[in-house]
């Protein structure tokens, strides 16, 4: 199959040309010894906008032909390069589709670019708040009848974003929210930045695409081979406007643009077509065998298909392992420590729960390793019996500080307050407040448990106890709290504590 970028990226450099022109390490003579050392030849194709190797902002050559292939692939009308992440990509969706003003419905779990593509476009946001995996204490999907509901209530709505997969791989029901949202004239728009291998595996729930969204972004350097920061924006069907799109993507990506990232999207695409596709496929087939295994080990609970449509789902990402771990004596945070200790990292740990994130590269032996890993950990770190029945249905053990926050998690996002209109904007005047001091102020700034990224305490939301509760808990388990001091229990507030 053809990469068109590649090999023109390969045909140029085979002609031996003399560089007068950025950047300035000359295709590799002038960098920095340890780059040379590591990237050696690939620095040649660190490259600019050259005649033949065309402009990522006005593609006519090899990236146009490139991103066509995309589009052919995962069933798009056109697909689009990103150089920023699915982070760019967010953020020029909504530029694209909103007007300053307008109110758009978020799923309460979306990542923090979506509160940065609100502020730059203006736009204010009513949140959703997806379902909940009590065993685990781990959001689950969006609801359709939740959406139709707040759609019902706010007609002006006419643009809604949700987060599909989730970060811990619960994929909601994406065909019935686009039915419903394209029956009241609106827009439906899909982060789906974990699930871009969904049509190369077997087992996969159906992707954004394929159930009908509007646009979707994908980051492909997460499960399908390519280099960070490198991700793909669709669209499909004529409801999003494309030039609006092109437009807001000069506008938030780079003048000049990396080839390398470029390159490397062209290429995972050949290859999850050919190789790597079949060997991620013979991955999760072994993962799927695991969940059965880990499942009967003291303390850990794992997050099936099963539990995925129980908390508001469809499926789940076959790629993902998540072990919720509420019912040990230590926290995801312990867990994590503990299997890095065995040279074991995840992806994520947080106080209820570890995931892992399966890609091409992985084989039978590296699986077999962090199972031996995860069952000796949960020897040192062990169970606590059987779990009593805690408020709002979740799984609390006596004991737990990660119970305790699950709990409180639940609380803040399914309350009244939890769900209300937000207007994140870029406070001019920030100032710096007591966490004690803080209540009913609004918040200038967010605070986000980092990974996934997901905030806690939106800009524009006024502060309340659960939010203070949350932020002392998380500090004191570890967490990584983005978005205030680290030697400080401070918040920023808008100055004068209003809009």
């Amino acid at each position: 199959m053809p990469t068109p970028l590649w090999e023109a990226l390969v045909r140029h450099v085979a002609a031996r040309p003399v560089p007068w022109h950025v950047p300035g390490h000359k295709m590799g003579r002038g960098a920095p010894p340890d780059l040379i050392r590591w990237l050696g030849a690939g620095l040649k194709l660190d490259l600019t906008e050259l005649p033949g190797l065309d402009d990522l902002h006005q593609p006519e050559g090899p990236i146009a032909e490139a991103q066509v292939l995309v589009a052919q692939t995962f069933g798009a009308d056109e697909s689009f390069f990103l150089v920023g992440g699915s982070t760019v990509g967010n953020i020029a969706m909504l530029l694209a589709t909103c007007e300053p003003g307008e109110t758009v419905l978020i799923a309460r779990n979306v990542h923090r670019s979506v509160i940065s593509g609100l502020m730059l476009a203006g736009a204010s946001a009513l949140v959703v708040a997806p379902d909940w995996e009590y065993d685990l204490g781990v959001p689950g999907g969006i609801r359709v009848e939740t959406v139709a509901r707040i759609l019902g209530a706010h007609p002006e709505i006419r643009t809604v974003l949700v987060t599909s997969p989730t970060y811990h791989g619960v994929c909601s029901d994406l065909a019935s929210l686009a039915e419903e949202v394209h029956r009241r004239g609106g827009l439906l728009l899909v982060d789906e930045a974990h699930g871009g291998h969904f049509p190369f595996v077997q087992g996969s729930p159906p992707g954004a695409l394929a159930s009908g969204a509007d646009a979707v972004v994908q980051s492909w350097h997460k499960t399908m081979g390519s280099l960070t920061q490198s991700a793909v924006l669709h669209l499909r069907g004529n409801r999003v406007d494309r030039q609006r799109i092109r437009e807001s993507l000069a506008t938030v990506q780079s003048s000049s643009p990396s080839y390398l990232l470029m390159a490397s999207l062209d290429l995972a695409r050949q290859w999850m077509q050919n190789e790597g596709g079949r060997r991620l496929d013979s991955v999760v087939q072994t993962l799927a065998q695991v969940r059965e295994e880990l499942d009967a080990v003291p303390g850990v609970d794992v997050l099936t298909a099963e539990r995925a449509r129980r908390a508001g789902g469809v499926g789940l990402d076959p790629a993902r392992l998540t072990l919720g771990v509420v019912g040990s004596r230590g926290t995801g945070i312990e867990w994590g420590e503990a299997l890095r200790r065995r040279g074991i990292w995840p992806e994520l740990e947080e106080p209820t729960a570890v995931t892992f994130v399966a890609g091409p590269g992985d084989d039978s032996r590296i699986i077999g390793r962090l199972v031996k890993g995860l069952q000796d950990v949960a020897m040192e770190i062990g169970g606590v019996g059987e779990p009593a029945e805690g408020r709002r249905g979740s799984r609390v053990f006596p004991g737990t500080e990660a119970a305790e926050w699950a709990a409180l998690l639940q609380e803040l996002w399914h309350s009244e307050e939890g769900q209300d209109l937000i207007r994140p904007r870029l406070a001019r005047k920030v100032r710096w407040v007591p966490l004690g001091k803080a209540l009913g102020l609004q918040a200038a700034r967010a605070v986000i448990p980092y990974p996934p990224g997901i905030p806690m305490l939106l800009p524009g939301e006024r502060i309340r106890p659960l939010h203070n509760e949350l932020i002392r808990m998380g500090r004191s388990m570890g967490v990584r709290l983005v978005g205030m001091p680290s030697d400080e229990e401070v918040v920023a507030v808008t100055e004068e504590g209003r809009e």
